[in-house]
């Protein structure tokens, strides 16, 4: 093998190195280990009132570094939830009734919204942790 080649063939796979590491680092990644250790428990807002509004109100907003989330049903009406990339209403969704509540792992790091499923509005309150 000429000396040449085998330099080339060297550069070339670094430089293909170099890519894969650039790429993967401008990802962000969040590990088990990352949730275990560094994340941090909030809740993000006060109690939500759901309505009947067209669309369902928005309780989680999309979050990438989200570890889990959990929305707690604190009216004395049902109601469902399910990801903003479904259309929550009446009759689809996950069903919450009064007291319950819906662990989200990595479900939870997607945008979600509530509806009321009576005549009567209630509340949801969320507890997330994320990293920072």
């Amino acid at each position: 093998m000429r000396p040449t080649a085998f330099f080339l063939g060297v550069i070339c796979t670094v430089l293909l190195l170099a890519l894969w590491y650039c790429a993967a680092s401008a990802q962000v990644v969040l590990t088990e280990d990352a949730c275990l250790t560094r994340a941090i428990i909030t809740m993000p807002s006060g109690d939500i009132t759901i309505d009947a509004t067209a669309g369902g109100i928005q309780v989680l907003a999309a979050n990438a570094k989200r570890c889990n989330a959990l929305i707690i049903n604190g009216g004395n009406a049902a109601l469902r939830g399910c990801p903003s990339w479904i259309t929550v209403s009446a009759s689809v969704g996950v069903t919450l009734g009064a007291g319950q509540s819906l662990p989200l792992d990595r479900d939870g790091r997607a945008a979600w919204r509530c509806i009321r499923t009576t005549g009567t509005s209630t509340s949801a309150t969320i507890i997330e942790s994320a990293v920072p």
